[in-house]
């Protein structure tokens, strides 16, 4: 695990000398080897278009990573009204289901509230969707990854990474500014970079 953290120390390194976007950094630095590590296993990784269970559960992330899906979407010209409506929408079901309050579910997949991303059964994000997103997989039957308490067979050496992948992610943002290293939810994180960017007219 040291001599991969010095890997993922270089490509940080190199990310910041070849690109000046949030969402080129963390692909470049984080994502790209995240994704080299799953296809390396051997493995036969069950998840396929049309499984998104896993966009059912909550997504914590960076608020780099959600700065980089912000300017994915606007690069693509999707970051328009009626999707900032469905974030905001998603964050304010999120909050109230954190809230204290009585005759809830015991857990956030049993209101089944997919994720605003999640389209005809595709991710938008996909490209850039944060390290929680991409590490999270299964090689057993998608059918089970349903169920509150998530029992599926995983890739040892995925679970092992994954902190230090986010880890990355969080050092990125922590060298664009100290600020977007912090965590939290997906979503109520983009609905307030969305207020923000609202009020300013800018995107950080």
């Amino acid at each position: 695990m040291e001599d991969l953290f010095s890997v993922l120390t270089g490509r940080v390194e190199q990310a910041f000398n070849e690109h000046t976007s949030a969402g080129a950094i963390l692909h470049r630095a984080v994502y790209e080897p995240l994704d080299g590590l799953l296809m390396s296993t051997g493995q036969e990784i069950r998840c396929s278009k049309g499984c998104d269970a896993c966009c059912h559960r909550m997504v914590i992330c960076t608020r780099v990573e959600a700065l980089a899906v912000m300017e994915y979407l606007q690069g693509i010209n999707k970051w328009d009204d009626q999707l900032r409506e469905a974030v905001h929408l998603h964050a304010s079901t999120l909050q109230d289901y954190l809230e204290p309050g009585e005759n809830k579910p015991d857990t956030w997949i049993e209101r089944w509230v997919a994720c605003p991303f999640l389209k005809e059964g595709e991710c938008l994000v996909y490209p850039m969707r944060p390290v929680s997103c991409r590490s999270y997989h299964s090689l057993d039957e998608p059918e089970l990854c349903k169920v509150p308490i998530r029992k599926v067979a995983q890739v040892k050496e995925i679970n092992q990474a994954e902190e230090l992948f986010s880890m990355m992610a969080t050092m990125v943002g922590e060298r664009i500014d100290p600020v977007f290293a912090a965590k939290g939810l997906f979503t109520l994180i983009l609905d307030e970079l969305s207020a923000d960017i609202t009020a300013t007219g800018e995107v950080v």
